[in-house]
């Protein structure tokens, strides 16, 4: 088993491009990629907690008047920090672990909730900087509607539409990731592997 695990190319070319997050790295060798990639990602994980923790110290402050300003803008920035905080909290460590550990070791239920957070949470900050750029556009070129527009209840509004699309689009990722077992080279090893209609099979 030692020996699969440290000798044998485990993904192609072409299949490591169309599922790069299921191809493990250190199924390819023991090498100084295995202590290197989990410490930058415990970085990134630590500056990401950082800067996200600001981003709410700052915006739940009271200012001197009385109680946090809640501009749609605010309502945009906020719900962009929780959402970075969850993908950092579900994409980070697992991420990491798939450069440290020859398999899959959470078990079939995390497999797929954890890459349906990772999908959902990375579509929440795409839609919400989206909505940013439209507030802004709306702030400058309709300026004399904006304050109608650009409202709390408004920005609250679009907020809730982000999310729920947002969970809504990522159910196909949780549909097609499995955790599978039997692979000929890795006979006694599990995998969380992303299987969609028409990518290459699981033993090749």
């Amino acid at each position: 088993m030692e020996e699969v695990a440290t000798n044998v190319p485990f993904c192609t070319t072409d299949f490591k491009q169309a599922n790069a997050s299921i191809c493990w790295p250190s199924m390819t060798g023991d090498g100084p990629v295995r202590v290197i990639i989990p410490v930058l990602f415990g970085l990134i994980f630590l500056l990401g907690m950082v800067g996200n923790t600001l981003v709410l110290v700052v915006l739940g402050r009271l200012p001197p008047g009385g109680r946090p300003s809640r501009s749609a803008t605010n309502i945009f920035i906020l719900n962009l920090s929780i959402a970075d905080f969850s993908f950092l909290l579900f994409c980070v460590p697992f991420q990491a672990t798939i450069y440290s550990l020859p398999e899959w070791v959470f078990g079939a239920f995390l497999c797929k909730w954890v890459h349906y957070l990772v999908m959902a949470t990375m579509l929440v900050s795409i839609f919400t900087l989206v909505a940013m750029s439209v507030d802004r556009y709306i702030a400058v070129v309709h300026a004399k509607r904006s304050l109608c527009i650009r409202s709390k209840r408004n920005a609250t509004l679009g907020v809730a539409v982000i999310w729920f699309l947002s969970l809504l689009f990522a159910i196909p990722v949780a549909e097609h990731q499995e955790l599978l077992n039997g692979h000929q080279q890795a006979p006694n090893s599990s995998f969380c592997w992303e299987l969609w209609p028409g990518n290459p099979g699981w033993l090749f």
